[in-house]
């Protein structure tokens, strides 16, 4: 039967053209449709109406300690420069409190870049305003989990060091010799070693009426303006070329997947497979700033297409995979003029 693409090329109605009625003289047949490339339009929207600034800041401390004097000893044993040795030792390597504690940062950062896309080189993300009731719960149970583990480490931290100090001491485990005291924060000194902040930022704009720039020199506002918009301007397009280009790389991996030749074998139908899509679909959505209907229409089709269906099912239904890849197209088809207009 072939591949499901091929089989809906085969599928696909032809174009119906009418026949010149006019006989007299060579028939005036109608020409080809030609194949336009229309670059995307930018379009000025006030991005602080549409979205804000998330931003997730985690600090903890991660029980690990250079020791410059093994590391000096090491580094004669072999006979090499101390300058390129260098011992980290694990403080509390098996403590429970603080292995959920680096867990539970590395959850949030995922959580977070899951809803939100670079903005600037480094600091807070861009967020929709459309995520942020879907962010906001999520950021409050980390925050949550977060100090009352926090709560938990420190509450037993004396008694943790001190049974490194006596694995080290009596049975030569750990540490061994090279545990020193001096390495661990002091009791009251180890809770300001960990933070958890999650803030959403107002994204100023010329324009919005906060008096940005009103105090600025009339014969410099129109260039602050000016540059101030060309500025926001610039970043959305990057933005939204990192996401049409990401969104292209995973739906085509996706795609590729579900298009196999009937008979063969099925691969790559892991549980999470739908999800892959599901979430895509979330960010063209959510970051659809300037409403472009395309977009709008073909996230539409293939949610729609996605609805309640699972791997399993996927791998079962043939007629389900040849309605899932013709909306994985049509959204490919969609993006990848936007991708090549903003990059």
């Amino acid at each position: 039967m072939g591949k499901l693409s091929d089989i809906l090329k085969r599928n696909t109605v032809a174009e119906v053209v009418d026949v010149p009625t006019n006989t007299e003289g060579p028939i005036a047949w109608p020409k080809p449709p030609q194949e336009i490339q229309v670059e995307p339009e930018l379009v000025e929207i006030s991005l602080g109406t549409h979205a804000k600034l998330s931003h997730l800041n985690v600090t903890l401390w991660d029980g690990k300690k250079t020791d410059r004097d093994a590391s000096t000893n090491a580094a004669i044993g072999f006979r090499g420069d101390p300058q390129k040795f260098k011992l980290i030792k694990s403080l509390l390597d098996d403590n429970p409190h603080l292995q959920k504690l680096k867990q539970i940062e590395r959850a949030a950062r995922k959580v977070h870049s899951r809803y939100t896309q670079p903005w600037l080189d480094r600091g807070p993300r861009l967020i929709p305003a459309m995520s942020i009731m879907d962010i906001r719960p999520e950021m409050d149970r980390f925050h949550q989990d977060f100090y009352e583990e926090l709560d938990l480490l420190c509450d037993t931290f004396e008694d943790s060091v001190e049974r490194e100090a006596e694995q080290s001491r009596n049975s030569g485990s750990s540490l061994g010799d090279n545990f020193k005291r001096s390495d661990y924060p002091s009791k009251h000194a180890i809770r300001s070693k960990f933070s958890f902040t999650y803030v959403l930022i107002p994204l100023a704009e010329a324009d919005n009426g906060n008096n940005f720039i009103g105090s600025i020199l009339d014969e410099s506002r129109e260039y602050l303006e000016s540059s101030y918009k060309k500025f926001y301007g610039k970043q959305n397009a990057a933005m939204m070329s990192g996401i049409y280009r990401d969104s292209i790389d995973e739906l085509t991996d996706i795609r590729t997947k579900l298009d196999y030749s009937f008979g063969a074998k099925a691969t790559g139908f892991h549980s999470t497979l739908p999800d892959r899509a599901r979430e895509k679909m979330y960010t063209l959505r959510n970051f659809n700033f300037n409403k472009e209907t395309s977009i709008e229409l073909t996230v539409q089709k293939l949610e729609d297409a996605l609805r309640g269906v699972d791997a399993e099912a996927l791998r079962d239904s043939e007629a389900l995979r040849i309605e899932v890849v013709d909306a994985i197209t049509n959204v490919l088809n969609v993006l990848k003029p936007l991708s090549s207009g903003n990059s």
